[in-house]
């Protein structure tokens, strides 16, 4: 082969390796990125998750406390 054919064909080796490395590298960052941003959806997520599950608490306190005050329920059928 004549030093011009190797010479384009090691050109061309260079070029596809260095794309290839680019995507790989670009691939990495955007995925690096999306875990980040899952991950803090994820911890937004469970502070949401326990402030419902406190606030669900508080509801159920809530309606043990009025039907206390309520008392109990009028029968609709005396009994004689």
């Amino acid at each position: 082969m004549s030093p011009e054919i190797i010479a384009i064909v090691v050109s061309g080796v260079g070029i596809v390796v260095a794309l290839g490395s680019a995507l790989f590298a670009g691939f990495a960052w955007v995925i690096r990125r999306m875990d980040d941003r899952i991950d803090s959806v994820r911890q937004e997520i469970d502070a949401v998750r326990q402030e419902v599950t406190a606030v669900k608490h508080e509801v159920v306190e809530v309606k043990v406390a009025v039907a206390r005050l309520e008392g109990s329920r009028q029968q609709l059928i005396l009994s004689r």
